[in-house]
């Protein structure tokens, strides 16, 4: 999956808004290597990152794939960081891979949940999906630690405080009177 990640490079965003404007000419035959991509600037995305990060976090193996896959999410979200900010769906995303990847035994999980839930939090990143993935992944008493809450309760981004939401997608609400 790292090898995957670096060559994805090729799905890059340009940097500014002079590669933006330059970037939609004839790319018919440009064939852009990771090292060239570098020297012009461009970065991975953040979506490019939450696609590996969503590889790992459904990784449905034996407990040694499991722990390899997990290793694997937390390279990734060292690299990230050296390349773009985490959403949302990358927070989200991290909580899956701790339920589906960490046994419930394991004491990292419920570090590593309150790490993620914690940064979500401070950066304004929790959303609807956070919050179910939380879920998923944090202890019984955990989750009373992080949000205040018993798993059974039903809790949704409208009702924290507007610190932890504040950069997180509002769900799209439909028009119930449209036809």
């Amino acid at each position: 999956v790292l090898r995957i990640l670096n060559k994805m490079v090729l799905t890059i965003q340009p940097t500014t808004a002079a590669e933006k404007s330059s970037s939609g000419t004839s790319n018919k035959n440009k064939k852009t290597s990771s090292s060239s991509a570098s020297a012009a600037g461009l970065r991975p995305t953040t979506h490019v990152f939450n696609a590996a990060l969503n590889a790992c976090a459904f990784s449905r193996y034996d407990i040694n794939a499991k722990m390899d896959a997990f290793v694997i999410t937390v390279a990734i979200l060292v690299m990230l960081q050296q390349y773009v900010t985490a959403d949302e769906v990358t927070y989200g995303t991290v909580l899956r891979a701790c339920s589906n990847l960490l046994p419930k035994s394991d004491p990292r999980r419920d570090d590593l949940v309150h790490k993620v839930f914690s940064k979500a939090r401070q950066e304004g990143h929790v959303s609807d999906m956070v919050l179910t993935q939380l879920k998923f992944a944090a202890s019984a008493p955990m989750l009373q630690e992080l949000v205040g809450i018993d798993k059974d309760l039903e809790v949704t981004m409208d009702d924290l405080p507007k610190e932890w939401t504040r950069k997180a997608k509002r769900p799209r609400r439909r028009n119930m009177n449209r036809w």
